[in-house]
């Protein structure tokens, strides 16, 4: 696969060990954006498979030290959901309500795990947009083709094989072969089917 891009991404490496020029991508950057979003789930749709991920510090009433995208909630901070809980209910905490926050921090926790777990409806997005790389917040903020070294998705998929696996996407569900193949004889095509010189006779007694 030969990626035909104005930037760079991780992944790229792996067009320095050869390439097939029969298999062109045309990683085009474009934004649809018409609505701000900030709840900070967003997913990343890679070679047909979507990957969840969480932007921590975009929720304005969080900050953190630790890495900004999180791509499992487990790895979610307990004090992310206690803040949370606090802020939706507009009341300061106390230990009397201590056990009131808890339950909702839990409720508000399954609630983004459901989140992350809702990946399959995302899939069409593939085809829809006839790429192989997007980034998706809701159904007004898309990015195709986005840059995604910038979140750290080389966590995710190592360079190689991403590159090996965004290849036998390309190849197999968007690029066909540049080169096409020669012309075959209409005889030669009648045998492949299955017909020959005895296909309308009657075989002799």
């Amino acid at each position: 696969m030969k990626i035909i891009s104005d930037f760079k991404d991780y992944y790229d490496v792996g067009m320095q060990h050869g390439f097939d020029p029969q298999l062109p991508y045309m990683r085009i950057r474009k934004e649809i954006k018409k609505r701000q979003d900030n709840s900070g789930m967003m997913y990343i749709g890679f070679a047909g498979k979507i990957y969840p991920f969480f932007d921590i510090n975009s929720v304005h009433f969080f900050c953190s030290k630790k890495p900004q995208y999180i791509w499992a909630c487990e790895e979610i901070p307990e004090e992310f959901f206690d803040e949370w809980a606090k802020i939706q209910n507009g009341s300061r905490y106390s230990a009397r309500r201590a056990k009131y926050y808890y339950n909702n921090a839990q409720r508000l926790r399954e609630n983004l795990r459901k989140r992350f777990e809702e990946t399959d409806k995302l899939l069409g997005l593939f085809q829809k947009h006839n790429t192989a790389i997007f980034l998706y917040k809701n159904e007004h903020w898309i990015v195709i083709n986005e840059r995604l070294n910038q979140f750290g998705f080389q966590k995710i998929l190592p360079p190689m094989e991403a590159y090996q696996e965004l290849s036998m996407y390309v190849g197999s569900c968007m690029t066909k072969p540049t080169i096409e193949a020669p012309p075959i004889a209409d005889k030669t095509m009648a045998e492949i089917k299955g017909f020959d010189k005895f296909s309308f006779r009657k075989a002799k007694k």
